[in-house]
């Protein structure tokens, strides 16, 4: 990691975690850091008496997964009750009002016009009968580096799937124009300026699963895309489209030419809390089911992330995840009678990090150092041990 970083190099370092084992009451990680994705990074095996999986839905199920393979007796209802937590996207196309939805992207914030709004409000249909039918329908908007994509897919996009709110002569004229600006000038004018992203989160029925594929993750999901919630939701899109005199266009991922493909920015599930392990992987306070059977658990295993949601929740999850998060560490501190000092405690002085000069302080010989008192400090903490493996990655 420090060569890479001082020769200032392109590639990413990823830490890939192969699995999770239980020895003696710790638990060991086995993992390794990769400048590639080629499977000969050296590995090394972390150990600890607690160890709290928060690698996101996705992550988190991958580990465990492996672990599972590796031997690790788990619930069989690790990687069930996958939900993309009835995420929708759809576009209401061309209106009649300027919305800006693109982002600046490289271009100076103050050389164009402010970006329009991006989850600053919504539209709130959870009121219902049926909790199912509940919905949460909020304004987005487009990263400024797919700008030069935009105007082309959704004007394609529009002539094949799309439902125009309005009629008339003079505004097809209108609307043809703004398109044709768009095409030429760019996303930051005509149809694509006045184009309004909608973001919705409803309920789906959380019937996804995740699994090991030739060592991927893939999601096995029969009919998502078909279920009736999807439709639901493009007809309230479309009524929300139509006081802007737009043209709807559902998620071009979603229509019948893709089979009718989801799109979700909030994935739950695969590991989630539940009564016992035959109902699945970990119980309320986000401790791992140690078999397939009854409620005994790891005791210092917790999944502590998006995968222990049972279900969708029709709106943001971030909050909801967090607040599960926070309760399952109180839960801990107060099982290991721990002391947390919540005092606000300012800092008396402010930090600087003060810039090296000189011929002695080359970056190479900084990260150096880092490198040396971090590795010092790991192998001098009580509660880890840091083991060297094979070179070869080894899954087992």
């Amino acid at each position: 990691m420090p060569k890479i970083t001082a020769r200032k190099s392109s590639r990413r370092l990823r830490c890939v975690t192969s699995n999770v084992k239980t020895i003696s009451g710790w638990c060991t990680i086995k993992f390794s850091i990769r400048a590639t994705k080629a499977s000969d990074a050296p590995t090394a095996v972390v150990s600890a008496d607690i160890v709290i999986l928060a690698a996101g839905t996705f992550g988190t199920n991958e580990i465990l997964l492996r672990s599972k393979a590796a031997g690790l007796p788990l619930s069989d209802q690790l990687g069930y009750r996958f939900s993309g937590n009835g995420d929708v996207l759809g576009f209401g196309y061309n209106t009649r009002v300027n919305i800006n939805m693109v982002g600046f992207g490289n271009r100076q914030p103050g050389s164009m016009e402010p970006v329009g709004p991006t989850i600053t409000s919504v539209i709130d249909l959870r009121e219902q009968p049926d909790l199912e039918q509940g919905m949460v329908i909020e304004e987005g908007g487009v990263a400024g580096a797919m700008a030069t994509f935009v105007p082309s897919a959704l004007s394609v996009a529009a002539q094949i799937v799309g439902k125009d709110t309005d009629s008339g002569l003079a505004d097809l004229i209108k609307e043809k124009t703004r398109e044709l600006d768009s095409l030429i000038r760019g996303p930051y004018h005509g149809a694509i300026k006045n184009t309004q992203v909608y973001l919705v989160m409803t309920h789906d029925d959380s019937g996804g699963r995740l699994t090991l594929e030739n060592e991927q993750l893939r999601i096995a999901w029969p009919g998502a895309g078909k279920k009736p919630f999807v439709n639901d939701v493009n007809n309230k899109l479309l009524q929300a489209t139509r006081p802007l005199g737009g043209t709807f266009v559902e998620n071009p991922m979603w229509s019948q030419l893709q089979t009718h493909n989801m799109v979700s920015a909030h994935p739950l599930g695969g590991c989630v809390m539940a009564e016992d392990a035959a109902q699945g992987v970990t119980n309320h306070k986000g401790q791992v089911f140690s078999g397939t059977q009854g409620t005994g658990v790891y005791d210092g295993l917790y999944v502590n992330d998006g995968a222990i949601i049972p279900r969708s929740l029709g709106t943001n999850p971030h909050i909801t995840i967090c607040a599960v998060a926070e309760r399952n560490m109180a839960l801990l501190i107060q099982e290991r009678n721990w002391q947390i000092d919540y005092s606000f405690q300012p800092v008396p002085q402010p930090i600087v990090i003060a810039q090296p000069s000189g011929p002695a302080c080359s970056s190479r010989k900084r990260w150096k150092a880092t490198s040396r008192r971090r590795s010092k400090m790991i192998s001098n903490s009580p509660r880890s041990k840091v083991k060297p493996m094979a070179r070869r990655f080894d899954s087992s």
